[in-house]
């Protein structure tokens, strides 16, 4: 794809007439163009794709789009739909906490044909749609009504809504509702999370509480009466901030402590306020894991075959050692390795290769010199083989239908007095059941299908967990587009008659009110059983058989290097300078080259310019380039791959594949994976990663390819161990800094020489991998406070910001006690070269950074247990 062509497709979408762009200004100026969307505003009052500003000049920026095209506007020809909202964005600004959120978006169709709306997906279960018109015809709008319940909002918050249409150019228009919600009485941390507790010391959380009003607040705490915890309300400034302290009472027994309690106050707002109050208590000798399923597929991995460790921790307050690890296969090595003496020990299983579980599975032994557990056990077991399980409401195949009479939500009624003469598909569903979510449609189709025949489908809603509303269960049936007819049964009267524990649960009765079929989930063949059913009952046939699916083997998992030497898959696609590709093109060209990336690949951003370097030289002797943007977890605009290429200064096609159908014919795993296919059709040569020697490597393949001669081969090269930017620092001094905690205390590396250790874990509240490290370091974290060692989680922003409030209760949801500090603009975790999440940097009385730990490591408590030992050892 050419400069000019980038700059034309961009000048279409963004409707940016001005002399320089259409004239092909170079590419840096598009860039700092597009680097600046997202800052300001457009004037235009209504909004296609983007923003349409009329001049540039003298203007900084204009609002980032938040549609999803995935075709240039130009390549659309004869009518066809346009979706246009007024107001993309609303902000209901600083409310305070009570009623819902009420908002109204206007959308219209500027297009020469109906606009029909197929989906609308708001991205969490807070926000409820309304009723809205399925269509709008040309010139004409309608209204799309939501709600966000504020009782599940805390601080600022930013809710999208996705609609989907058939608009060819804009089929997924995005939409958001964001502000901020301000409690009357605020918690924070919102519950007592203690963690883990060790030993049997109680143990002390403090939340405090604000009142937010001109009111003088009285708050008092109703506790659970089971003793575990205790709760004291303290004013701590008369009328305006209290303290709850809640204390963990031994004796502790091992397992999860969960109490309740409800702080009564004298706002009328917001009367009660419940807390919840949880921790674990794990066993004084403690097995992680307690049993190891060993998978076939697994054992077969690596000539060595596969290894598993159980970790063995004492939580008691006197040593205790392991005598012996043994295992009742000869073929198995169990290897004990200590990690702190009496306190923590691994034990390494070894499987040999291609090593199956026995049918009455294996025994890990474990010998201590303690006298009340001398011997612990570790069952190891191979994967359950599953057997075809006969449904509760299956039984009822056969039966009269069970009695009752309800009325549908149009008024029409439903029971065993009208299933005669009549086929009755009862389909039992629960508004925030997934799967439901994707049967209903397909079931949707077949009622299509007998319209106007005795067939009734009636979608009967339950509650499952938490109870919806009506407005809820008619949003989300119309949201999924399902036109048959309505029960609420969210009092679950009805569905437990007919034994539907499980959603969707669809019974089938035939005209004489017996129960001819029942379908459970979200099965492969719906449309056809159903159909065939139906068909059945309708001629007064026997139902057929449905036979039962025959156990899936694992696929196997393929990657692109399979595919040399075989044709490539079939496809189509458009570049987005408007040209046509498929599989039959590769006729054409001596070797075609598709690269597949993603926007947010980091490897692909070091890679892509270097390939431009290898287009320019052979792109003249006919060889072809294309590079194909995947989706890797989130999901870009074509403006955004644009941009991306643009800023990496490739110039050559770019073809968008949002779903990845591309990538997935070529088994592109991960990115970069670049595959060269030859003139023949065949794969030729596959070069995954940001390889070392890239443009001497395709280089060569692309020589051959012109030479018409085999394709080099190449081994595949071992990755690198790789240094982080934080690990260089160990040994060095760490630098200053200084922040204060949620509970006011002071953290800075003034304070370093007051303990042994202090450990800095640079953590985000949106990395998963964050969330995982946390419940690891919380095996140990209790053990080592009390030897003086400070654990402070630093709270980093990562692509989303979130409020204090928001981050702590995440952490502390994820089980996470550590003391808890914001790092506002990550300025701290900059000086400490954190780049990635979690960054967990040790440091010494000293001052220096002894060590630094990358990542969620599976040993964190273990590893971390003996870098804090050699801290506390020193003088």
């Amino acid at each position: 794809m050419t400069a000019k062509h980038v700059v034309k497709s961009l000048a279409v979408r963004r409707s940016v007439v001005t002399a320089a762009i259409a004239l092909g200004v170079v590419f840096g100026l598009v860039s700092g163009v597009m680097a600046d969307a997202g800052k300001k505003g457009s004037k235009s009052k209504i909004q296609r794709t983007v923003p349409r500003p009329t001049n540039l000049v003298g203007q900084q920026t204009y609002q980032a789009p938040i549609t999803r095209p995935t075709v240039p506007t130009d390549s659309v020809t004869g009518p066809h739909a346009v979706i246009e909202v007024t107001e993309p964005t609303h902000d209901f600004g600083v409310k305070w906490i009570g009623p819902k959120f009420d908002h109204t978006f206007v959308i219209k169709n500027a297009g020469d044909k109906t606009l029909e709306i197929s989906r609308v997906k708001p991205s969490c279960g807070c926000t409820v749609a309304g009723n809205y018109p399925r269509k709008i015809e040309p010139g004409q709008s309608g209204e799309f009504p939501f709600s966000i319940a504020s009782t599940k909002l805390r601080g600022r918050f930013t809710k999208s809504i996705t609609i989907s249409s058939n608009d060819p150019v804009t089929p997924d228009l995005r939409l958001q509702l964001k502000g901020e919600v301000k409690r009357y009485v605020d918690v924070s941390p919102a519950n007592a999370n203690f963690g883990k507790i060790v030993g049997q010391a109680a143990s002390t959380r403090i939340l405090n509480i604000t009142n937010n009003t001109d009111k003088p607040l009285n708050a008092l705490v109703a506790p659970a009466s089971d003793g575990q915890f205790t709760y004291e309300m303290v004013e701590t400034e008369k009328g305006q901030k209290f303290e709850l302290r809640v204390t963990a009472n031994p004796p502790f027994k091992p397992g999860a402590l969960k109490s309740n309690a409800v702080i009564k106050t004298n706002i009328d707002e917001q009367k009660e306020i419940k807390i919840v109050a949880r921790a674990t208590v794990p066993a004084r000798l403690d097995l992680q894991p307690s049993v190891i399923s060993l998978r076939p597929e697994k054992a077969r991995s690596g000539a060595k075959g596969v290894s598993r460790v159980v970790r063995f921790t004492n939580y008691g307050p006197t040593e205790v050692k392991i005598l012996s690890a043994t295992i009742d296969d000869p073929s198995v090595t169990a290897t004990v390795n200590e990690r702190t003496p009496g306190k923590a020990y691994t034990v390494l299983l070894q499987f040999p290769k291609d090593y199956k579980v026995p049918a009455g599975g294996k025994t890990l032994t474990i010998k201590t010199d303690d006298k009340e557990q001398p011997t612990l056990a570790v069952r190891i077991q191979g994967p359950r083989t599953q057997t075809a399980k006969r449904r509760p409401a299956e039984e009822l195949v056969g039966q009269s239908a069970p009695s009752f009479a309800v009325k549908t939500t149009d008024g029409k009624s439903v029971g065993n007095a009208d299933f005669k003469d009549t086929v009755t598909i009862l389909d039992f569903f629960a508004v925030n059941c997934g799967f439901c979510s994707k049967q209903i449609p397909r079931l949707e189709t077949v009622r299509q299908k007998y319209e106007g025949k005795p067939v009734r489908f009636i979608a009967v809603a339950e509650t499952m967990r938490k109870r919806p509303s009506d407005a809820d269960v008619h949003a989300k049936l119309d949201t999924l587009g399902f036109k048959g007819e309505r029960v609420l049964d969210l009092d679950n009267k009805i569905g437990p008659m007919f034994k539907a524990t499980s959603f969707p649960t669809m019974v089938v009765i035939g005209k004489t009110g017996k129960v001819e079929a029942v379908n459970v989930g979200n099965v492969g063949d719906l449309e056809s059983r159903v159909a065939g059913q139906v068909d059945a009952l309708l001629a007064g046939r026997a139902l057929p058989r449905i036979a039962a699916a025959p156990a899936k083997k694992p696929a196997e998992r393929k990657d692109a290097n399979s595919l040399i030497g075989k044709s490539a898959g079939a496809f189509t696609a458009t570049t987005l300078g408007g040209k046509s590709m498929s599989s039959a093109d590769f006729a054409k060209h001596p070797a075609t080259i598709l690269n597949f990336f993603a926007v947010n690949c980091g490897y692909c951003k070091k890679q892509i310019p270097r390939l431009e370097t290898v287009r320019q030289k052979y792109e003249g002797k006919g060889i072809r380039f294309v590079n194909v943007s995947q989706k890797m977890r989130k999901e870009f605009s074509t403006e955004e791959v644009v941009k991306k290429m643009t800023d990496l200064g490739y110039k050559g096609e770019v073809v968008v594949d949002h779903t990845n159908t591309i990538g997935g014919k070529f088994f592109a795993r991960g990115f970069p994976t670049m595959v060269v296919v030859g003139k023949d059709g065949k794969v030729g040569a596959v070069n995954v990663g940001n390889i070392g020697d890239l443009e001497k490597r395709l280089g060569d393949q692309l020589d051959a390819a012109l030479a018409g001669k085999p394709f080099p081969k190449y081994a595949t090269a071992k990755p690198k161990s790789r240094v982080r930017p934080a690990e260089g620092t160990v040994g060095k001094p760490a630098p200053s800094f200084s922040l204060t905690t949620l509970t006011g205390k002071s953290i800075g590396s003034d304070g370093f020489k007051n303990h042994p250790a202090t450990v800095l874990n640079f953590v985000a509240p949106n990395c998963g991998f964050c969330k995982r490290q946390l419940p690891n370091v919380e095996k140990i974290r209790t053990t080592y406070e009390a030897k003086g060692v400070r654990f402070v989680n630093v709270s980093q922003t990562m692509r989303k910001e979130y409020s204090v409030e928001e981050a702590h209760g995440i952490f502390t949801k994820a089980g996470s006690g550590m003391e808890f500090a914001e790092d506002k603009g990550n300025a701290v975790g900059r000086s400490y070269k954190a780049t990635s999440f979690p960054t967990m940097i040790v440091v010494g009385r000293d001052g220096k950074i002894a060590n630094v730990n990358i990542g969620a490591k599976q040993n964190i408590d273990t590893l971390l247990s003996g870098q804090l030992d050699k801290l506390i050892a020193k003088k």
